[in-house]
């Protein structure tokens, strides 16, 4: 895992850079940032209940920013702090797709401390590219 948080950026807000070897590297990265900023360190986390997810999108920017977005969903409906397992992304026709399992535990505050609520993932200077050999993203996320 490759990221790095990025100071300065924006006030109550938090920048992140994601590099990966691959599109489904950066998803997976992703979902570990917004989790070790959630919890401190996501690393226990048990993987006691799946969700499917199966989205679909015009641009893999817009693929990983609905994948954001859907991670931040459940934790706030569902009360649900999960991790992508067995991700597939891919472009067919000029239409991308994500499918992975989501696996995780609701969240249990006397074992979970949340440290920083996420509210959202945020448009403004968000960026997902391939460079190279390299998938590389940039997002900020609202606190």
């Amino acid at each position: 895992m490759t990221y790095k948080i990025i100071d300065n950026i924006a006030t109550a807000d938090i920048a992140i850079e994601i590099v990966s070897e691959s599109l489904a590297g950066v998803f997976a990265d992703a979902a570990e940032v917004v989790l070790d900023i959630m919890l401190g360190d996501a690393a226990g986390l048990e993987r006691s209940v799946s969700h499917k997810l199966d989205i679909s999108a015009e641009s893999s920017e817009m693929l990983l920013f609905d994948f954001i977005g859907e991670l931040l969903f459940l934790k706030d409906a569902r009360e649900l702090l999960c991790k992508p397992a067995n991700i597939t992304a891919d472009n067919n026709s000029g239409q991308w797709h994500l499918s992975c399992a989501l696996e995780g535990e609701l969240i249990d505050r006397d074992r979970h401390d949340l440290h920083v609520d996420i509210k959202a993932v945020t448009l403004h200077q968000f960026k997902l590219e391939q460079i190279g050999n390299e998938w590389k993203a940039f997002m900020i996320l609202d606190l």
